[in-house]
């Protein structure tokens, strides 16, 4: 299921102390990473069609999916055509990372297309032990890692 989680809990976050974290903030970023191609049926103010993550529900729509909906509505629970926009309550067939009918992991939606990169290292045998933040910009400027029982610092100048 693609859901990013409740705008109130972003909100929160930044509230305690986390600036940057409203969902205000990382809104841009969640449409700037989206390629929604059910642009027709969610709200285009949190969704966005460029990006690398193909998200859509599975072709094939069982009937019980179907009549499953209908009964929450029915019954008063609420219906929710997007569990990403203005209303994340209620029974809903929900979106998904899928890719021609693939499930559309990290690796398939950014990693395989940049492989060919020169400032990518994809090593699967790295263990992270500790990210380095610079204490005054407070931003990520290396990491320190382990690879094949071997430590190493991969720094940013």
């Amino acid at each position: 299921m693609y859901v990013r989680g409740h705008p109130v809990i972003y909100d929160s976050w930044a509230s305690e102390g986390n600036p940057g974290w409203s969902f205000a903030d990382v809104l841009p970023y969640f449409r700037k990473a989206e390629r929604n191609h059910e642009m027709a049926r969610v709200d285009a103010v949190f969704h966005g069609a460029e990006g690398p993550l193909s998200v859509q529900r599975f072709p094939h729509k069982p009937a019980l999916a179907r009549d499953l909906v209908r009964a929450g509505g029915e019954i008063g629970l609420g219906v929710s055509e997007d569990l990403n926009g203005w209303n994340q309550t209620g029974f809903s067939v929900a979106q998904m990372m899928v890719d021609k009918g693939l499930r559309g992991s990290t690796a398939r939606m950014y990693l395989r297309p940049a492989m060919s990169r020169m400032n990518l290292v994809v090593n699967s045998e790295a263990h992270v032990n500790k990210i380095l933040i610079h204490p005054v910009h407070r931003r990520a400027t290396g990491v320190q890692f382990t690879d094949r029982w071997v430590e190493r610092l991969f720094e940013v100048v």
